[in-house]
């Protein structure tokens, strides 16, 4: 298991060409390793996912500076705000990849979905948190998330496990909310007629759903499961209430996040409020490596921003652990040396998750074991499961 006693890794300065195309060079260097972040500080996803995206970077930078940097290099962090676009996304990209050794995100689907042929053809690391993004194993790109799949099937083994049987599922318009809705077709058929779905599809850009609502309490749903990230998840919790569809609901791991509940008037929280959450949220003695590191980060992110961390901080910060564990084996920032290594199948014990990649698999959530039931108890979130 690869938790670092202290925070120090080895790294080299990759040059980079102003294509975005890196060479092998400068490995050997003694000067600061310049990391990328593309996060969306404004936007639709700004309040929800981009700050804790930020600070949570921000505070595994300063834990690593803490104690020696990366083998003895400081790193420092550099930021494009991509404004919750894809377009401005790609922009991001453009303007970072050529100046630093490494890049960390997008990690909202939506925005590293605009860059990902981009990053999948250059030589240079890059780390992602969206459980949706599979980059292609060629590449030097790395998923440090568990499958939305995988989260998708421990919802509905939950839901149908408390007696549910007709389960409404609302996803939105786009990429990710197609593959859920594929992933929870897939889910009913297997339980073998245990479980009917309801399912319901609305623009990620809406600021009403209660079409969609209303057609899912006219079927007589007894559990809604809630696959979408951003402002458009307080819409939907609002509008759920409003049509007095009193029912347990479901929501994604991505929207584990204080600053969602903020959105969220206390009037449209249901009383049975679940997530699909990780082991960030139910941290046990059976890893007590990543048990300390879990502590010491919320400890440390407590501190500098005041507020406690929610998935989206542990999200960032994972991408953020994954990426520097690999730079202190190797010794290197060069794209080739890091792939080669993350495909070793060392497992990177980060917050979320344990990360185990491999030459044909870049997704380092492996386990579907490790996604955890948890409930919103007013205040934040206890483990059901």
């Amino acid at each position: 298991m690869r938790i670092p006693s202290t925070f120090a890794a080895g790294a080299a300065l990759l040059l980079l060409a102003a294509c975005g195309a890196q060479s092998d060079a400068g490995d050997n260097g003694s000067g600061p390793i310049e990391v990328g972040l593309i996060v969306p500080e404004t936007g639709a996803f700004g309040s929800v996912a981009g700050e804790q995206f930020l600070e949570a970077t921000k505070v595994v930078v300063e834990e690593w500076n803490n104690n020696g940097g990366i083998n003895g290099r400081e790193i420092k962090l550099e930021v494009c705000n991509d404004e919750s676009t894809a377009e401005k996304s790609i922009s991001c990209y453009r303007s970072l990849s050529p100046k630093v050794d490494l890049m960390l995100g997008p990690h909202i689907g939506l925005t590293y979905n605009a860059v990902s042929s981009l990053a999948e053809r250059a030589d240079q690391l890059l780390v992602t948190a969206t459980p949706h993004a599979f980059p292609n194993a060629d590449s030097t790109v790395f998923e440090s998330a568990v499958p939305a799949e995988y989260a998708i099937t421990k919802g509905f083994e939950f839901l149908s496990g408390q007696g549910f049987s007709k389960i409404g599922m609302l996803t939105g318009n786009d990429e990710t909310g197609q593959t859920a809705h594929d992933a929870a077709a897939k889910d009913a058929e297997s339980l073998g007629g245990k479980v009917q779905l309801s399912a319901e599809t609305f623009d990620v850009a809406a600021r009403d759903v209660t079409a969609q609502v209303a057609k899912l309490k006219a079927d007589g749903v007894d559990a809604v499961f809630v696959w979408s990230t951003g402002a458009v998840v307080a819409t939907i919790l609002r509008d759920i209430a409003r049509s007095g569809l009193d029912v347990p609901v479901l929501l994604n791991y991505s929207n584990l996040s204080y600053g969602l509940m903020g959105l969220v008037p206390a009037d449209a929280v249901p009383a049975d409020l679940y997530f699909t959450g990780t082991k960030a949220f139910a941290p046990t003695e059976e890893n007590p490596d990543q048990k300390a590191l879990i502590e010491t980060f919320s400890a440390d992110y407590l501190k500098a921003t005041q507020k406690k961390a929610d998935f989206n901080a542990f999200a960032a910060a994972d991408a953020a652990q994954t990426a520097f564990t690999a730079v202190k084996a190797t010794k290197s920032t060069s794209g080739k040396e890091l792939k080669k290594w993350l495909e070793s199948g060392d497992p990177v014990a980060a917050f979320n998750f344990v990360f185990s990649f491999s030459s044909d698999n870049h997704v380092g959530g492996t386990d579907p074991d490790q996604v955890e039931i948890v409930k919103w108890n007013g205040t934040g979130w206890d483990p059901v499961g």
